[in-house]
């Protein structure tokens, strides 16, 4: 019984790390180390923008983005929000389609699809902005008689 034990605990750790390996290898297909280097640069940039009294201070920023976004510190999270998301076979499935051209093509598109829709969402926002603040004001006034 201890043997079968043992063997179970066993198979189940070689499962863990080859679905482990399949999630470094997904991260890397999408472009995770480059990621982390944007994050980096996005962090600094947001940073100053929100605080421009900071704005003397990017290398400060900078060089602590770049001790603590790292691709080593944000692999790990990533690896727990993937495989809490998606089965190893899901996973597996993203490799296979990920590999091929159209799968690249996908990657290399996807942060300007992301770019192009939020636009879209940026100018219909501007677009109905005023029927927005008249629906606000409303609701204000309604809010502050009772």
């Amino acid at each position: 019984m201890k043997k079968f034990s043992f063997a179970l605990l066993l198979l189940s750790i070689s499962q863990f790390a080859h679905s482990q390996e399949s999630v470094d290898e997904l991260l890397e297909l999408l472009g995770g180390r480059q990621n982390a280097i944007k994050l980096q640069q996005q962090f600094v940039i947001n940073v100053t923008a929100r605080n421009p009294e900071l704005k003397p201070y990017e290398a400060v920023l900078r060089n602590w983005a770049q001790e603590y976004f790292t691709w080593e510190a944000v692999s790990h999270e990533l690896e727990i929000i993937y495989t809490s998301h998606y089965s190893d076979q899901e996973i597996q499935d993203l490799l296979e389609f990920y590999r091929t051209p159209t799968g690249r093509k996908s990657i290399e598109l996807m942060p300007i699809l992301f770019r192009e829709g939020a636009k879209i969402g940026t100018t219909i926002s501007k677009r109905h902005e005023a029927e927005l603040r008249v629906r606000l004001s409303k609701a204000m006034q309604v809010q502050q008689s009772q």
